[in-house]
């Protein structure tokens, strides 16, 4: 019977993936775009010290960073673990939550132009 329902939803999100995808939602603290001139150096300047506190129990904030490009922008943003699709020519959305020292990223996709 599970592997009834698993190969019938896998079916059916295989068939409507496009619109499930454009249907996700992510709440996110802020929103930085990475073209728009010095919000790189304001995102780390003020190191998300007006989202504190945060940790033992409150939440990391999440922010989704927009225009991030590695070879610009990876200076300003020290990730835990990077994907290597980000090192490319190609801007990526990404969805971050920040604590300590790093960003982890929680979810990214390609800009389409």
């Amino acid at each position: 019977m599970v592997d009834g329902f698993q190969k019938a939803f896998e079916k059916y999100v295989s068939f409507h993936k496009n619109e499930i995808l454009k249907q996700r939602t992510l709440a996110v603290d802020a929103i930085v775009d990475f073209d728009i001139s010095n919000d790189q150096l304001a995102l780390i300047d003020y190191g998300f010290s007006i989202f504190q506190p945060f940790g033992e129990g409150n939440p990391e904030p999440i922010i989704l960073i927009k225009n991030f490009l590695w070879e610009r922008d990876h200076y300003f943003l020290p990730l835990k673990i990077k994907p290597n699709e980000l090192e490319s020519n190609d801007k990526f959305d990404l969805v971050v939550s920040y604590y300590g020292n790093y960003a982890t990223i929680i979810d990214f996709k390609k800009v389409e132009n």
